[in-house]
C-alpha cells in the first residue's frame, strides 16, 4: 500500500492502509471510501473512511480466507480501553508506546528471553490485570459505549456491551440493520449499500 498513501497529515498510514488492504482482498471496496481516506484530514473524516469499509463490508465478519473478529474479541487490543487495563482475555496490548513501567514491574530483559526462553517470566504487574469477569465486562460494556458516542461515524453502535466475552461472530437482525443505517449514510459519502 506504501505506493498509494495519500499525501494528507491524517491518513493512518498503517490502520487506514489495513482497511483498503483487507475491503480489496475480500472484494468489498468501494469508490467512495477511497475518496474519504485521501480526504481524510482530521479525525472526523477518519472516521468516515473507516465507516464507510465498514459499510461496504456490511456487517460481515467471516470470508473465504479471512475471520475479522468483533471489538474485544481480537488478539490485540488499545491499551486505554477500558481504563488501561489488561484483561484476561488479552493477547496484546496494541498502541502502547509510553514508559513500559507502567504495565511492568521491571523494565523487559531482552538478553534472558532471546538466550533462555525457559527462565524468562512475563514482569506484568498484577494490579494491571483485571481477572474479575463482573469487573471486566463493566469495564468493556463502559468502553463499547463511550466509543460510539466518541466515534459514531465508525462505530456505529455499541456492539458487544451486551454479549461480551461471548458475542457472535457475526451481526445479526436488529443489531446488524441499526449498525448499518448508522454507517451507510450518503450524506457521509459512504457507499450504499
Amino acid at each position: 500500500m506504501y505506493t498509494i498513501l495519500p499525501s494528507v497529515p491524517y491518513h493512518n498510514n498503517d490502520n487506514g492502509a489495513l482497511h483498503i488492504h483487507f475491503a480489496l482482498s475480500v472484494g468489498k471496496m468501494h469508490p467512495a471510501c477511497f475518496d474519504l481516506w485521501y480526504g481524510s484530514l482530521n479525525e472526523t473524516w477518519y472516521d468516515r473512511y473507516v465507516g464507510c469499509i465498514k459499510c461496504a463490508i456490511a456487517g460481515q465478519r467471516r470470508f473465504a480466507h479471512i475471520w475479522l473478529l468483533r471489538r474485544g474479541h481480537s488478539f490485540a487490543r488499545d491499551y486505554r480501553e477500558p481504563e488501561n487495563t489488561i484483561l484476561e482475555t488479552d493477547f496484546l496490548i496494541h498502541g502502547f508506546k509510553n514508559d513500559s513501567s507502567y504495565y511492568y514491574r521491571w523494565q523487559i530483559r531482552t538478553s534472558v528471553c532471546r538466550h533462555n526462553i525457559a527462565a524468562w517470566s512475563i514482569p506484568i504487574r498484577s494490579e494491571m490485570v483485571v481477572t474479575n469477569r463482573s469487573i471486566a465486562q463493566a469495564l468493556i460494556r463502559h468502553y463499547d459505549v463511550a466509543a460510539q458516542k466518541n466515534h459514531p461515524e465508525s462505530i456505529g453502535i455499541a456492539d458487544v456491551f451486551d454479549c461480551w466475552p461471548f458475542c457472535q461472530v457475526e451481526l445479526t437482525g436488529h443489531k446488524e440493520q441499526t449498525y448499518l443505517k448508522t454507517l451507510c449514510k450518503s450524506d457521509h459519502h459512504s457507499p450504499d449499500i
